[in-house]
């Protein structure tokens, strides 16, 4: 694209929106940096030097983040589609793939965490052992056990990952009517029982030194912050990046790939 026509595309976006959108910028960058050195400085305090790898790992995070937000949202509002976005004739097709998907990218985004949390352990143990001891039967072993154990783990063993962590959650009242409800819909009767009576009561019976000890709390916020927020972006990620393929970039080349010619190289993401 030549100097002239993105100068002149430029010039054609509205103040008040560069304002906006830069305001949007700033407020995004500033939450990141924000969440991110309170969390470094809150590691560092509570363990001292040993939180110094977590610290910097955190410092490194924040910093990768700001660098793919902003490499990011130039990509997506460079100024030729900003303006072709807000088109008097683009405006209504592009809005109505947009809110299709905001609505698929939430629970895209669900789907994925759980899934996320269940399978990616186990294809991790499978890669782990076969790499080891170069035996795919072992490692395919190995990762099925650990799947049957997350799957039994609860009911059978009592025990189960994460337990101080869910049993905490679990005291939430609405949480767990919400799941026995859910339960009931799927005539799960066995879940009915473990979340009604075993969970539950596991919960409750946790020590009141224990639930009330320094440690035990940090070590849950910890798990809580970590691993299950790890599954989160992951789902978060893949499940964004699927929408944003199937329902917005796949329509915008279709849509604009007369004006499209001589002006952007876009990627094939027809799924």
């Amino acid at each position: 694209m030549s100097n002239s026509r993105r100068l002149a595309s430029s010039e054609s976006i509205q103040p008040p929106l560069l304002v906006a959108l830069t305001g949007y910028r700033l407020l995004c960058t500033s939450s990141i940096v924000a969440f991110g050195t309170a969390k470094a400085v809150y590691s560092y305090q509570s363990n001292g030097q040993a939180g110094l790898i977590t610290t910097l790992d955190w410092i490194m995070g924040v910093a990768i983040t700001v660098i793919l937000y902003w490499v990011g949202l130039y990509e997506a509002v460079r100024p030729p589609v900003l303006v072709w976005f807000f088109h008097v004739d683009l405006a209504r097709p592009i809005f109505h793939a947009g809110w299709r998907f905001i609505w698929v990218a939430v629970f895209m985004s669900l789907g994925m965490s759980v899934l996320t949390i269940a399978i990616l352990p186990c294809v991790a143990t499978f890669f782990i052992i076969t790499f080891i001891t170069t035996q795919q039967l072992l490692g395919l072993i190995c990762s099925v056990c650990l799947f049957l154990y997350y799957l039994l783990a609860g009911p059978v063993v009592q025990d189960y990952p994460f337990r101080t962590t869910v049993t905490l959650l679990l005291r939430i009242k609405y949480l767990r009517k919400s799941l026995q409800y859910v339960a009931r819909k799927l005539r799960l009767p066995a879940l009915v029982g473990i979340l009604g009576t075993q969970i539950s009561h596991q919960a409750y019976a946790i020590p009141r030194e224990v639930y009330h000890s320094e440690s035990t709390m940090y070590l849950t916020i910890d798990v809580l912050a970590t691993l299950p927020g790890y599954a989160l972006a992951l789902g978060v990620f893949f499940g964004v990046f699927f929408c944003w393929a199937r329902f917005i970039v796949e329509p915008l080349q279709r849509l604009l790939e007369p004006r499209l010619a001589g002006v952007h190289q876009w990627a094939d993401f027809s799924l």
